[in-house]
């Protein structure tokens, strides 16, 4: 909305100017597309690659021993919380 206030203002002062922004903003728009699908695809290889580095993480996001959960290599997350005393059932 206040884009299109700037652009009144400028129509205002500068008709031409304004009218020429109007024209060449989709072919601009149109030029940057393909970027923004670069910049799409180069976010999501630098997500896999950073998954890929650290394979191990809890749910909570730190690494193994931080928090409740513990991580057995080849198995998936067993819960195992570390506030519980031994003798209380779960």
């Amino acid at each position: 909305m206040a884009a299109f206030f700037l652009w009144c203002i400028l129509f205002i002062l500068c008709w031409p100017i304004a009218l020429l922004a109007l024209v060449l903003y989709p072919i601009v728009w149109l030029l940057t597309l393909p970027l923004r699908v670069l910049g799409i695809a180069v976010h999501g290889v630098l997500g896999l690659i950073s998954a890929l580095e650290r394979p191990y993480l809890t749910p909570c996001g730190k690494p193994c021993g931080n928090c409740g959960f513990a991580v057995e290599i080849g198995t998936r997350f067993s819960v195992e919380p570390r506030y519980y005393p031994k003798d209380v059932p779960l």
